[in-house]
């Protein structure tokens, strides 16, 4: 697994003229992200990098479907993550992704995409899947 405790994974992934390109967002935290009546919601964070919410991967106007199963949702898992512990269909090699939306009854669930394209629910302690980070640019 990656060692970040020098360095952060913005300073890691991205060059200092690329970080100075990644806007900071207000990132809805809030239970409309997931359910209704989700006492796991918390408040809002600001954030150059985060993962996107079950309304987000349901939102047409970033590109999903509000269809069960989404192609756009779908995955590819690199190498690297493989050896970092996401694993990836054997005949496809998509694999799930974590969103970070709670579940609402459960405070070891969350949201994820299965690798498939649909959204689902998983224990967090499940370290099959993996991360897509997600930002907001400056052009």
């Amino acid at each position: 697994m990656e060692d970040f405790s020098s360095k952060g994974f913005i300073d890691k992934a991205f060059s200092e003229t690329e970080i100075a390109l990644i806007k900071s967002s207000i990132v809805d935290n809030s239970e409309a992200t997931g359910f209704s009546n989700n006492p796991y919601a918390c408040n809002n964070t600001q954030d150059k990098i985060f993962l996107l919410s079950y309304k987000d991967v349901h939102n047409s106007d970033y590109g999903f479907s509000t269809d069960s199963y989404d192609v756009a949702k779908v995955k590819y898992v690199t190498d690297y993550a493989k050896l970092n512990g996401c694993t990836r269909d054997s005949s496809t090699g998509a694999g799930g992704w974590w969103l970070r939306s709670p579940w609402w009854n459960d405070p070891n669930i969350v949201n994820r995409v299965h690798y498939e394209g649909f959204t689902a629910s998983t224990f967090v302690n499940n370290a099959y899947c993996g991360l897509v980070p997600s930002l907001k640019v400056n052009l």
